[in-house]
């Protein structure tokens, strides 16, 4: 993993400098060798570059996954004049597009299998599982199944497949989206003053101060709660080592009142088994009410105020979640 670059102080311009480009292809690279690239392992080999790896992260260029790092689909755009297997990729993943928005043309409410799709495109599902992969945070679809390689996996269009020719126009919007940065907007009620913005840090865990703090602060709002919310279910995935399971499947088994992974009181007693279902309400509703809608669209209607609760909210969830104990534990 040999990067040899110098570093350059235009981290703010709008478009990537040689070595944050180096580093998006080298990400690239090993996803598309099936190669999972450990976050912790990449960012020792980078030791002198940092400051570069924390700008793409947290300006949402990769994500950080259960400590895998992954290319989020406006950063291959950024590369494709700089490796030849960028353009096929997104030539690729346009063909996925197409087929999701000819799907919602002939039925609204049908999905796309993806063994029919490892037919049409003569994929394996491998590969298929990764060009559909960096199609998923865009604001096209209506949802997908946990395991992309479960023999019935499929994916949702929304309505909004309709709204563009290609995925192109897609990547377009979302990068429109995101550059420039807008500055945070002052809070509506007059009884918070600007000056204050900073002052709800000391309630934030420290995986959302890492997650979303900087996001918060340079105003997007969307990527920042969005975040916050990864960040808890990434939490339960750690500690319970569960993988494979995502949204209300996942809250149901770890907090599953007969065989649970995590409890948040004793459940042998009504006031336990009452906190423990309390809990499992609170955390499926900010998956679906939460997690869901900011992951799907890009329309919005966040205040820095109310991001600034859920920021907290995702901060509290985390912590219950790490002060769960295992059952006899």
């Amino acid at each position: 993993m040999q990067l040899a670059f110098t570093f350059q102080n235009n981290m703010n311009s709008v478009n990537l400098n040689k070595n944050q480009r180096k580093v998006l292809i080298e990400v690239f690279e090993n996803e598309r060798s099936g190669s999972p690239l450990n976050a912790k392992r990449f960012r020792v080999a980078l030791f002198e570059h940092l400051q570069t790896l924390d700008f793409l992260e947290n300006n949402n260029y990769i994500v950080k996954n259960d400590n895998l790092y992954e290319l989020k689909i406006e950063s291959l755009d950024l590369i494709s004049n700089y490796d030849p297997l960028v353009d096929f990729f997104l030539h690729e993943i346009n063909n996925i597009f197409l087929l999701l928005q000819k799907t919602y043309r002939n039925d609204p409410d049908s999905s796309l299998l993806l063994s029919e799709l490892e037919i049409e495109l003569e994929t394996p599902r491998d590969e298929l599982v990764r060009l559909v992969r960096y199609l998923l945070n865009l604001p096209i679809f209506g949802g997908c199944s946990t395991d992309l390689n479960e023999v019935n996996a499929s994916i949702t269009p929304s309505e909004s497949v309709l709204k563009y020719e290609s995925v192109y126009d897609v990547i377009d919007t979302v990068k429109s989206w995101r550059n420039p940065p807008q500055p945070p907007k002052p809070f509506q009620h007059s009884d918070v003053q600007q000056e204050n913005l900073a002052d709800f840090t000391f309630l934030l865990h420290p995986r959302i101060l890492q997650s979303s703090l900087k996001l918060f602060e340079s105003g997007h709002l969307r990527e920042a709660v969005l975040n916050s919310m990864t960040a808890v279910f990434d939490v339960i995935r750690q500690r319970t080592e569960i993988a494979d399971e995502d949204g209300d499947r996942l809250i149901g088994k770890v907090f599953s009142l007969e065989s649970p992974y995590l409890i948040f009181s004793e459940i042998d007693t009504e006031s336990g088994r009452s906190d423990q279902k309390g809990f499992i309400q609170i955390f499926k509703g900010a998956y679906q009410g939460i997690r869901n809608p900011n992951a799907h669209t890009l329309d919005h209607a966040l205040t820095n105020k109310r991001a600034a609760q859920y920021l907290i909210l995702a901060s509290l969830m985390i912590q219950r979640v790490e002060d769960a104990k295992q059952p006899n534990q």
